[in-house]
């Protein structure tokens, strides 16, 4: 209860205005276009998985590259993908996202999938 007094009382003091701290903001990248050529070839030969991969290491994110080595394991252990599909559909959404974040060409990227 102090803190948010503290904080009204700052708030006050400022005249109403609330201001934030200012945010380092770096420009996005482009994916180059032999990476995204590289996607949609393997996506065009049904192999999501190793697209996925690879956007992955570009991205040189390691976790994301361990998970997705580790279905492509079970997918060649199990010959099948059904039980897998919603590990994948969570790593997608945690790889996306950080592509979305990451590079300016993310349109580009997603229409090769």
């Amino acid at each position: 209860m102090a803190k948010l007094k503290n904080l009204l009382n700052e708030i006050s003091i400022l005249g109403g205005l609330v201001t934030e701290k200012p945010v380092n903001i770096t420009e996005a990248k482009e994916l180059p276009q032999k990476d995204i050529d590289y996607i949609a070839k393997m996506t065009d030969y049904n192999n999501h998985n190793q697209a996925r991969l690879h956007l992955a290491q570009v991205m040189k994110n390691r976790h994301l590259e361990k998970a997705y080595q580790a279905i492509i394991t079970l997918h060649i252990m199990f010959n099948q993908m059904n039980e897998l599909m919603k590990a994948r559909q969570k790593l997608d959404k945690m790889l996306f996202t950080q592509a979305k974040r990451q590079y300016k060409n993310f349109k580009d990227i997603y229409a090769s999938y």
